[in-house]
């Protein structure tokens, strides 16, 4: 089974402590630590990159279409998106997130060579400070809206928002332990969809 992951800055294993964009190692982040879980029974494919939002269609094609050309045939492209969508504005707003995920799940079922789609709902940020809680608000409508369009397009879903990942000082990435979990709750779902 090859499963690409499609997503940002958590897919990617940034870590929080890092000033200068860093990543955690390979034994911690949960990409790597789900294909060591699998022993050789997947092909794990992490296309994270910090700051990414969901895909503008048809705008982000560009560098979409080399991508899947070259993963070949995939068995489940796993996309978890929206936090950044949310996040890198001025005015928070889950809905619009929803409306370019809308879109990318629409394009993502005209590629031939992906088997099955399933879409994550990312968990919510944990955020405290003044001016901040309006958009880890707008994180935590992600999971129902994106719930929805899995409906509306036939496609798996999970909310990773369920999941509990303790998050890192800065309250949006996961921590370590984070990692560690994730790793074993999408080992789980995996195995579901084997």
């Amino acid at each position: 089974m090859k499963v690409l992951f499609f997503g940002d800055s958590n897919t990617y294993g940034y870590d929080p402590s890092d000033f200068l964009g860093g990543r955690y190692p390979a034994s911690v982040r949960w990409a790597d630590r789900l294909a060591e879980r699998l022993e050789g029974r997947g092909n794990i494919l992490a296309a994270g990159q910090n700051g990414r939002c969901v895909p503008a269609i048809p705008e982000d094609v560009y560098y979409l279409e080399p991508m899947l050309q070259k993963a070949g045939d995939i068995d489940v492209f796993a996309c978890m998106l929206g936090t950044n969508d949310v996040w890198l504005t001025l005015r928070p707003d889950a809905a619009a997130a929803e409306r370019h995920m809308d879109a990318f799940l629409s394009w993502l079922k005209t590629r031939e060579n992906i088997r099955e789609i399933l879409l994550i709902a990312p968990p919510a940020a944990e955020v405290t400070e003044d001016g901040m809680q309006k958009f880890a608000a707008e994180t935590k409508k992600l999971p129902a809206l994106y719930r929805q369009l899995a409906e509306k397009h036939n496609v798996k879903y999970v909310d990773a928002d369920q999941w509990h990942i303790p998050m890192g000082y800065d309250g949006v990435h996961f921590s370590e332990e984070g990692h560690r979990i994730f790793a074993e709750k999408m080992y789980r779902v995996l195995l579901e969809m084997l």
